[in-house]
This record gives structure tokens, sequence and C-alpha cells, in this order.
């Protein structure tokens, strides 16, 4: 069955046309994302279909020159420096001779190290002082040299935890829709649907570090300090700890000091989908034995590959994501960690609609049936490769210099899939869920009268996942929800509504693979079994309409049981020696219970309704909105690391005006927002015994003014524009990954593309939960927007424009107008 929201056919052909074609183009600066679109669509003799292609072009998030220009971060960074005299015995150190070479070289020392500095270095500097027996030059340029690096970098250069840009980031993505169908004897419709969707992201993780950073030099510290040539930096590396590698074990594997130390994450999605449609239409209230019956089967793929590039081979400050490690690179280093994830549905899916009616009541019957048989498939991989070499002391030359061999460097090949602890192994195995659902559900939505509509439904779903692995979740999980609701109307102007109803959400794939694939525990573990989570809903509401618009209220009650959340619990498992070890395993758990309530309101002014001397089509939106944590429960046994209430947004109020011209050929639209501050209080949450917060910071106040406007132009062409602002949304999600930017306390402005819906004001207010629940038989829905970790604390201005062409069959010969976007 086509998705909600795809197109049809005749949304792209004319009123008594048979045939059109539409072109739009749109940019917009907050991401300079270009999109272009070309569809055609033709419906003759029955037939009809459609043929989309759809591009879409972009970068990360633009950040405004306050917060671009205005940032300054300070490093000090790790370096290298030869150490040609003892500073404390003032004589010159001993050199080191390599076989091959005749030149006799100073050994190579960490700059930066603070213990030397601070025990060592400096305390002999001030000795020799005080000691009135001051340094040479010489000296005082290796004091100098021994120094950590220091740097002044721009908000756009830094890396690390720190930083508050939005990582660098590609984005492509390309789709195909096509749909092809025909419509014989006036009720009857077989059609077949075909959509191919492909993205790209190609991203640079900016919070890895570049530099190694003074806090780091304990991995260095051992090393000898030998190097051949004259590039005294390939003697200070450090060496990768869990690969398991190939070849000659004598070789010294390790990372160069020198190399810049860099992350690029390579994100390719593909989504197919593959579709059959019969569709039944009759008039209501007939005596065939269907208003509407639908029958779709549908063949859907989803796959995902990730790729994790880890490079340490371009010399610092350099980056090269082309790079690898290299035998002309001594201690060059690249590792490649691919995920792949693959998912197949088969989908049958049936409805079934008939209206009834007599003297005193009428219904509306809606029977519904569905099954879906799936496989999911996840497969990690990991290789690395490193140019080692052999490193070895050969004993003492004539002049008891120490002497070494270092060999050529050759480039290994290793993996941490074979990596092996006490309790826990890497296995890099294909894990396989099989999963078979099958649903169905009634709902009647009936009236008594003209005062009182009544809704009646109810919904069975199964739901079955085996496989064959040990780690990974299986189950079964049979879950009943219900809806009722009562709407009350003693007058055409006022209705009073009550609604109670319950939903679940079963655990995704991603929770029944568990957070943490990639290791095997000891034989005879298992993973937790998750419970679907839960939800029971109550809500009452109140409206008034007429000439003059609309004015709704209503209250609601919420309560969640069982929702699944990253925790830590504290397992004991028997080490090699079967002594029992306790430490602790994340993964997803049945941890929290909430209870919320809160409070919509929803108006409009049609002031031509209220006085007819003001202009057809001026009007007024308000909203407020208001949802209050009543009670958060978590397991007392695990150690929570999601939050509990991040979903919850503060008080908000709205109030819009605009005006929409009556045959719509312009409008224009200002919209003032206002939110109260996040509640830390929400981001709470308990580790152990402990109450933590989930961020230092929380977003303050704020209010915006967001303007837009439409103009169409001529029959065959629409322009829309809009400057329009928003405060980037919590600072609670910086909290994880950039615990510095507390200086910069007000949530920043961003400014983003909206496309025709600030007119009505109605926004949608999130009720609860960052995951969709099961839709209700009647088709509500308990939902709120998914939020990620968004650690972009940025201002964005944006001049969005969208021009959309249509090019339909014309009256006069030859009428094909030129494509101008």
């Amino acid at each position: 069955m086509p998705r909600p929201g795809t197109k049809e056919a005749a949304d792209l052909i004319s009123d008594g046309k048979s045939w059109g074609i539409q072109a739009k183009t749109a940019y917009g600066s907050k991401n300079r994302q270009f999109m272009k679109s070309l569809g055609a669509g033709f419906s003759k003799d029955g037939w009809e279909g459609l043929l989309i292609r759809t591009e879409r072009q972009g970068r990360e998030t633009r950040p405004h020159g306050d917060i671009a220009d205005g940032v300054e971060y300070g490093i000090d960074r790790l370096d290298a420096f030869r150490q040609t005299y003892d500073i404390k015995r003032k004589t010159t150190e001993p050199f080191f001779l390599v076989e091959g070479e005749n030149t006799l070289k100073p050994v190579a020392k960490l700059a930066g190290y603070g213990i030397y500095l601070n025990r060592q270095l400096n305390r002999w500097v001030k000795e020799r002082i005080e000691q009135n027996q001051p340094l040479s030059a010489e000296e005082e340029a290796q004091v100098r040299e021994a120094q950590a690096r220091h740097e002044n970098l721009s908000a756009q250069a830094y890396t690390g935890g720190g930083r508050i840009l939005p990582d660098p980031m590609d984005y492509r993505s390309g789709s195909w829709l096509a749909k092809l169908g025909y419509r014989f004897g006036g009720r009857h419709y077989v059609g077949g649907v075909f959509e191919d969707t492909k993205q790209r992201y190609d991203i640079r993780d900016m919070t890895e570090k570049q530099y190694y950073g003074t806090d780091e030099a304990e991995k260095f510290r051992d090393k000898s300090g030998v190097y051949d040539g004259d590039d005294f930096r390939d003697g200070l590396y450090f060496v990768p700890n869990i690969e398991e590698w190939k070849g000659d074990k004598n070789l010294v594997k390790g990372i160069g000091l020198k190399y810049s130390r860099t992350k690029f994450i390579d994100e390719h999605h593909r989504r197919r989908r593959m579709g059959l449609l019969y569709r039944y239409e009759n008039e209501k209230y007939s005596d065939n034995w269907a208003d509407k019956a639908v029958l779709s089967f549908d063949k859907q793929g989803v796959a995902t590959d990730n790729n994790t590039l880890k490079l340490n081979c371009a010399v610092y400050p350099a980056v090269d994501k082309s790079c690898r490690a290299s035998a002309d690179k001594p201690y060059s280093y690249d590792s490649s960690d691919r995920f792949h994830y693959r998912e197949q549905h088969n989908v049958l899916n049936a409805s079934f609609e008939k209206s009834l009616k007599n003297k005193w009541t009428k219904h509306h019957l809606t029977l519904g049936f569905g099954y879906d048989a799936s496989k999911a498939i996840s497969r990690p991989e990991q290789l690395s490769h490193n140019a080692a070499r052999i490193s070895e002391s050969t004993g003492f030359d004539e002049k008891n210099q120490d002497k070494y061999r270092l060999g050529k460097p050759e480039v290994v090949e290793g993996s941490v899939c074979g990596y092996i602890e006490t309790l826990r192994s890497r296995k890099c195995v294909p894990r396989k869920i099989n999963g078979s659902n099958i649903h169905i559900s009634l709902n009647d939505r009936f009236s008594i009268g003209k005062y009182f509509d009544f809704s009646l439904g109810g919904r069975y779903d199964r739901q079955n996942f085996t496989t064959s692995e040990e780690l990974v979740r299986s189950g079964r999980y049979a879950d009943r929800s219900w809806n009722s609701g009562i709407v009350f109307k003693p007058n055409r102007h006022f209705s009073v509504s009550y609604r109670a109803s319950s939903g679940f959400r079963t655990p995704s794939f991603q929770e029944l693979f568990g957070i943490d694939i990639y290791h095997d525990y000891p034989k005879g573990w298992q993973r937790p079994a998750l419970k679907s989570e839960k939800a029971a809903n109550r809500e009452i509401g109140l409206q008034w309409k007429g000439d003059f618009g609309f004015l709704e209220i209503s209250s609601f009650r919420n309560r969640y049981t069982d929702m699944i959340a990253v925790a830590d619990q504290k397992t004991k498992l028997p080490d090699s020696a079967g002594r029992l070890t306790e430490i602790d395993i994340r993964d997803y758990y049945n941890a929290q219970n909430m209870s919320l309530q809160g409070i919509n309101i929803l108006g409009k002014i049609d002031w031509n309704g209220v006085y007819g001397k003001l202009p057809e089509g001026l009007y007024t939106t308000l909203a407020y909105n208001r949802i209050k944590p009543k009670s958060v429960s978590n397991r007392p046994d695990l150690s929570l690391r999601s939050y509990a209430l991040d979903a919850v947004q503060p008080s908000r109020y709205v109030l819009g005006f605009g005006y929409d011209q009556p045959e719509g050929k312009w409008g224009a639209n200002i919209m003032l927002t206002y939110s109260k501050g996040k509640n830390p209080d929400e981001l709470a949450y308990l580790a152990g015994d402990q109450k933590r917060y989930s961020a230092g910071r929380v977003t303050s106040s704020w209010k915006t003014a967001d303007v837009s406007a439409y103009l169409n132009l001529k029959k065959t062409a629409d322009l829309e524009g809009g400057y329009l602002q928003y405060r980037q949304l919590p600072l609670r999600y910086l909290g994880i990954l950039a615990p510095d930017c507390g200086k910069h306390g007000k949530p920043a402005r961003r400014r983003q593309q909206l496309w025709k819906v600030c007119r009505t004001g109605q926004e949608l207010q999130p009720r609860a939960r960052n995951e969709v629940l099961k839709e209700m038989p009647s088709g509500s829905l308990i939902c709120t927007p998914k939020v990620g970790l968004n650690r972009q604390l940025i201002k964005v201005q944006v001049f969005l424009i969208q021009y959309k062409q249509d090019f339909r069959r014309h009256s006069r010969a030859g009428g094909n107008p030129d494509i101008q976007c």
C-alpha cells in the first residue's frame, strides 16, 4: 500500500487535462542544500501513472559568524625534541648510531611531558640559575623545544569534546518513485509502485582530537626515541593495544606522534520497495458489500553500510582522508570499522470500510488485517594496517654509544575481531533475527442522534522473533490495545469530548541485537529479555467553532510503563579460573515508568468573520502547550545512561498573524514564539543510588519571530520565500559531547526553511516519548519526534527560495515553456 503522503498522478495533472509535468527547485542557506525534482504524470482511458526523480545535495548546518568567528580555543599539544644536552650536568647527552648510518644522533624525547618538565627539567634550570650557572644559547633553545606546543585555534579548526560547531558533512540523496495503475468498472483499481532511495553522508568527526594533548603523555613516555634519517619525530609512537596482527611477531607496531589523528564516518543508506495494490471504492451507505476495500502487498528492503575510518598517516596539521598506512611513513596507521545491516520485509495488508445507518444511528466500521515476515542481519567488520618495523638494540660501538638496528617499515594487517578478554571476546560474525508480525483491528465510529458521537476499537498484535545466536534476544510478544471516545455536541458551535486509549511498542531490531553487538560473553550468558513498552492515555477536550474561527482546549494524562532505555547493570560472571568477577554490562533494559499530564490550546481567528469590513483572508493563530511530569521511577539495580524526560518540551506560546489572498495568489505570515526554559529536574536520572543530570546546562527561555510568504506567479508557477528564525533546541544535548559549552549559556538562534505550514499555527506537540508508539485503531498516535544527540550550538541565517513550475498541456499548439529555476 502506498505510504501516506506519497504522490499520486492526480497531484501532477491539472483539472481537465490528461497529463502534466512538474519541476521543482529549492535552496536553503541553512545547510546550503539544493533540491531538484522532476516528475511527470498521465491519466487516460483508465490508465494512470507517474514517474518522479528527486535529488538533494547539502552540507552541515552553517554557523552564524558570531559563533564561527567569535570563539577561539587555546590548546597544548605534545611534540618531539632532540635531547642534545644534559641540563643538570652541563654535558651533552648520549647519542646513538643506527646500523647503516655513519652519523651519531641525539635521542628524540617527548615535548610537553609534564612529569619530566615539572620534576626534572624546569627544576634543573632553576637550580642552574640559582647557582649562577646560566644556560648557553643552545641549552635555552632545547629547554624551549621541550615545552608543550601551544596553539590558538579557531572554532572551525578546533577538534575535541568542547567543539561547538557541527561536524563537516557532505550529504547526497537520490530517489525514484514510479506508479502505474488501471481503473476499471468504475469501482476497481489495480496498480503497482516502485520506490528506490539512496542516501549518503560523509562526515568528519571533529570531536576526535587531531593532536595529542599533554594528558596523553603516558602513551609515549617509555619509547626509545631512536629513528633513522633526519625526522626525529619518527622515534615517538604508542602501540595499538587490541588488534591481533599478522606477519612477523618481531615487528614493532606503533602509531606515530607526528601524524594527525582523524576520524571519518561514511554512511550509505538504501531503501527499495515494490508493491501491488487492489482498491475497491463505492459510495457510502450503499447496498454493496463495502464502501472501500484495499488489498496490498509490499516487498521492501533497507540496507545501511557504515564505515568509520581512523587515520594516522598525514603529518600534523595536515588532514588527508585518502591517506593510508604505507612503508614510506614509519608507524603510520589506518583502521576501517564497518557495520553492515540488512532488513527485509514482506508485508500483506487488507482493510475494509463500511458505513451503515438507520433512523437513529450512523456507523462507520473499519476492519484491518496485516502480516509482516521480516529478516534482519547485522555484520561487523574491522581491519587495520600499520607500517611496523624491526627496532632493536644491538649493543654499543667502540665509543660506547648505543647502537640500533631499524628495519625498513612493512605494512602489516590486523583486526580486533579476534580480540579476547577474560570475560569478553569480539567476534565479527553475522547475526540474524527472523520475525513475523500479525495484527487485526476493528473500529466503529458511530453517532446516536445529532448530539452524540462515539468511537470504540480494539487491536491485537502478535510478533515472534527467532534467532540462532546466543547473544541476540528473541521472544514472542502478544499485545492488545483499545480506544474509546465520546463527543457531546449540544449545538453546532460547541462540543465536549473524552477519550481513553492504550498503546504499546515492541522492542526494535536494534534493541534486540543489543547495544554491544561486537562482544561475546562467557558461554551460557544471555541478554535479559525485553518486554513491550505500554501506554495508557486519558484526554478531555472542549471546542468552539463558528464564523469567527475556532478554539480547542484539551487536557491529557498519560502513563508509560516498561520504557526501554540504555543502562549499566552490575553482573557477576565467571572468569577463566572460575572466579566470579563483577562487571558492568551496558545494554537495553526495561528501565523506566513515568506519568505526564498536560494541556493544549489551539485557536484561529478569522477577522472577516468577526467584522465583515475587514479583508477576507486576514487571520490570527494562537497555540499554547504545557507538559508537566507527575512521576518518574527507575529500576534501582540499573545505572541509567539515557534521559527520562529529554523529549518533554517546556511550556510554549505561539501567536501568528497572516493574510491569504482569497484566490490563493499570494500570502504572508509572521509567527511569534515564546518558550520557557527547560526544567533541570526533567534531566535528572538515577545512576545506582546517585542522582545525576544528563547535562550541566539547560536551555533558558527564548523567543523568535518567523516570517514567510508565497506568490503564485501564474497558473504553472509558485514562488515561496522566508526569513525564519528559531533557537537551537536544548543545551541538554550538548552535555554529552561538548562539556565546555557552558560559556555560551544562552541558546543560539537558528533560522530554517518552512514549507507552507506557518499559516495555520497548528503545531503538533509531543506528548511524552521519543519513539512512535503503536497506532490506535481510531488512528490517533501517541508520539513525539525523534530527538538525536545534537551538539550544534549555532546561529544560522537563512533566505529560502523555492521555485516550482508545472508544465501542463496548453490549448495552443507547441506550448512547452522552458524550465527556468
